[in-house]
């Protein structure tokens, strides 16, 4: 099944381009009149010179111009058809897999935590491609096969000639690519490098310019930053002498095609007319344009490849989850089997065989030194990092591979950084869901936050800015506090919830945490204080990822101090 799911998500990207084929062929379709219309003036040239001149008829002339008039018209509104026939192909696209992609962007956090946003960034390249003059020039190239029939028409010599220019063109076109291509990627990953180390930075202005960083910052920054343009020089060096060869090519093309199509008509081999050398020579121009165009915008083809097959295989490596049956909303009995976990991606253990069962409505402490592992096993509760072994189970049913747009009501978490999202305080605490003024308000009452918020002058509404910026730290914890009990959850987790609250904010916490353990949620508590035991039911010492006592704090801190006297009496002895 899994297998089967792969093989057609592999074509994911694919087949979301292949339904835009009606776009696609109408948009061939336009700029195939368009092309063909273009090559009106090559009639009129032939008219002119053979007919127009020959008989003097004014008449005819002005024919001929007012027909010329409404042919330019209908050529520039065929282009402008295709034009925005491509732009609502890209909006579609972009339509499809916009959500997909900011879940993949999600996803990819999740197990990378420095990913970026390249999905979303490949999918605004291919859809910015889809208008451009690069791809107009790709659904050009059949109108450079009628030419070339024309051409074949006035003359085989003159064809031959004008396909070996289009070969050659080609040949550019490949060295283009070679040239190009290594440089021009490299050039791609350092630049976004960059990008994501500058919105690191400036997400952390405060800590960099309170301590001095940003010499240091900058110069880390400027680093990948100018490899990245030194290469995009390189590149263009490798690409410019290329370039003007294309363009020399396309230019003497037409030149020598005059010069073959008179020395035909010399020798009466041409005999279409005093206009055939002017004819083979601009339809051998025209059919070179398509080629000329993605020569010179060869970079913006080569970004859209690579974004295509970037994306194509973000998308194959992160599968959406399959829909299954809804689960029943837990009680909260909460398992957990011999965990071995690391952190996404590999590395050192950090947990090794941590293994303990909660029932609903109570509540754990989880202690221990820094480093030891605790909010590597606050993540793997609510299911945000996959186990290496073992199992976290949450009325039976793995927490990982529940679906968390099913589960997270249930759930309430804070995380050891509380981040809020730029929106309201309304909208914080209802999780950005439509808020419930009840449940917004009993969440705020129960983290002792809500006479803060009335006080301000937009109360509820007051914006939290990027990141709750507008908010000091104690307000952001409580916030985030009442984030994560609101809706009345039955698994909770917090880990370091009163790292910044006051004296009032921990007995704040105290009390919600016995309000929640009463209504028989089970709660989960990472903590460094010793103040939460006064409301625990069950202590977990963690030390270097191991689990060194589990059971109530009485029994875990009795054995504790029989530890401590142990290694007392065994240093007396020595």
């Amino acid at each position: 099944m899994a297998n089967s799911a792969r093989q057609r998500t592999v074509a994911e990207l694919t087949a979301c381009v292949g339904r835009l084929w009606p776009w696609l062929v109408k948009a061939e379709g336009l700029c195939l009149v368009a092309g063909l219309l273009s090559l009106a003036p090559l009639a009129f040239i032939m008219l002119v010179y053979d007919r127009v001149v020959t008989s003097r008829n004014a008449e005819t002339l002005v024919m001929l111009l007012l027909l010329m008039l409404l042919v330019y018209a209908v050529a520039e509104a065929c282009e402008w058809a295709a034009s925005e026939t491509l732009r609502e192909a890209g909006a579609l696209l972009d339509h499809r897999l916009a959500v997909r992609c900011f879940g993949l962007v999600y996803t990819q956090r999740l197990s990378s935590p420095g990913a970026g946003a390249q999905p979303l960034s490949d999918l605004h390249g291919i859809t910015s491609f889809m208008s451009s003059p690069q791809a107009a020039a790709l659904l050009q190239l059949p109108v450079a096969l009628v030419c070339l029939a024309l051409i074949a028409w006035l003359s085989p010599v003159l064809c031959a000639f004008a396909l070996g220019g289009m070969l050659l063109q080609g040949l550019l076109a490949y060295l283009n690519e070679r040239a190009t291509q290594v440089p021009l990627q490299e050039a791609n990953r350092l630049a976004s490098s960059a990008q994501r180390y500058a919105e690191e930075g400036l997400r952390t202005a405060e800590v960099v310019q309170a301590l001095g960083m940003g010499t240091g910052v900058r110069a880390r920054w400027a680093r990948d930053r100018f490899a990245a343009l030194a290469l995009q020089q390189q590149a263009s060096e490798a690409a410019g002498p290329i370039q003007a060869a294309a363009r020399w090519v396309a230019s003497n093309t037409m030149t020598l095609m005059m010069a073959l199509g008179a020395l035909q008509m010399i020798q009466g081999e041409l005999d279409k007319g005093r206009s055939g050398i002017f004819i083979a020579a601009l339809l051998s121009a025209r059919a070179m344009s398509p080629l000329l165009q993605l020569i010179t915008g060869w970079r913006s083809v080569v970004n859209a490849r690579d974004a295509f097959a970037r994306l194509s295989l973000a998308l194959q490596d992160h599968l959406p989850q399959e829909r299954s049956m809804p689960l029943p909303a837990p009680a909260g009995h909460l398992k957990v089997e011999n965990l071995v976990a690391s952190a996404p991606g590999g590395g050192a253990l950090i947990l090794r065989g941590v293994a303990f069962e909660l029932h609903p409505g109570q509540l754990l402490a989880v202690m221990g030194h820094s480093g030891a592992g605790k909010s590597t096993l606050a993540r793997l509760l609510i299911g945000l990092w996959p186990a290496m072994q073992g199992k976290v189970r949450l009325d039976g049913v793995d927490v990982h591979r529940w679906n968390k747009a099913e589960l997270g009501p249930f759930v309430g978490y804070v995380g050891q950084t509380v981040d809020l999202i730029e929106g309201s305080l309304a909208e914080n605490i209802a999780r950005f869901a439509d808020p419930d003024p009840a449940l917004v308000e009993a969440a705020a009452r129960a983290v002792g936050i809500h006479d803060t918020i009335t006080a301000l002058p937009l109360g509820y509404a007051t914006p939290v800015g990027p990141g709750g910026a507008f908010l000091s730290g104690g307000q952001r914890q409580r916030v985030a506090l009442a984030r994560a009990l609101y809706g009345h959850p039955r698994f909770v987790v917090l880990d370091e919830p009163n790292a910044s609250l006051d004296e009032a904010g921990d007995q704040a916490l105290l009390d919600a945490l016995q309000a929640l353990r009463q209504r028989g949620t089970t709660v989960v508590v990472v903590t460094h204080r010793p103040g939460i035991l006064r409301v625990a039911d069950r202590m977990l010492l963690l030390h270097d990822g191991a689990q060194q006592a589990f059971g109530t704090p009485q029994q875990v801190l009795v054995s504790i101090n029989q530890a401590l006297a142990a290694q007392q009496r065994a240093g007396l002895s020595a």
